[in-house]
């Protein structure tokens, strides 16, 4: 018995200690690739990873839950639409966008990087009026495309008051409400005269 301790190699539990480091390294080399990829170098996240990209639009698709039937609906890419609040006529003036204009607006944005630490005050200004926003819309594909009735969105994009900063809906934990913030100047006023001179050429 103490010969067979005396001979066994001693390299056994070395050799499982560096497979768990490795395996450690590996694990975290990837998650570090994953925040890279999504966040940026500085922690950043970059637009085009969290908003919807013009050419995936008419591919996404996905289950979600319906309550009313007990069972799972399945829901497809319906419109974009931007909405302006009027005061004076207190209520929401919408207009259709197509993704031809919902490209150019994606490509004006697509590198931006987000803002680190958003100030109160940054945040207030999406919150002391309802904020113009886009909206990408999603509808159920067994729904009447006329009804408008199953409609659900999907994904939003809200303008600051001052017009110069803007943020992202993210999805996140079910119920909690998260958002990307953007710092662009006139982003308000050349987002509503893209869509403006949109609707004005048709």
């Amino acid at each position: 018995m103490m010969e067979n301790l005396k001979t066994q190699s001693p390299w056994g539990p070395i050799r499982n200690l560096l497979a768990v480091l490795l395996s450690a390294i590996l694990v975290a080399s990837i998650f570090a690739l994953f925040m890279l990829y999504n966040y940026g170098p500085s922690g950043h996240y970059i637009l085009n990873n969290v908003l919807l990209a013009p050419d995936t639009l008419a591919n996404v698709s996905f289950a979600d839950s319906d309550l009313t039937a007990a069972k799972s609906q399945r829901y497809q890419y319906d419109r974009i639409e931007f909405s302006n609040w009027n005061a004076e006529k207190k209520q929401w003036l919408r207009m259709p966008i197509g993704t031809s204009e919902y490209g150019q607006f994606y490509q004006k944005i697509a590198s931006e990087k987000s803002i680190l630490e958003v100030s109160h005050e940054v945040v207030n200004q999406f919150y002391s009026l309802p904020p113009s926003k886009l909206t990408i819309f999603m509808k159920s594909a067994t729904a009447n495309s006329s009804s408008g009735t199953s409609s659900k969105p999907l994904q939003v994009a809200e303008f600051s008051q001052d017009g110069n900063y803007y943020r992202i809906e993210l999805h996140g934990q079910q119920g909690s409400e998260q958002w990307a913030y953007f710092y662009h100047p006139n982003i308000l006023k050349e987002v509503a005269e893209l869509f403006v001179n949109h609707l004005g050429s048709k």
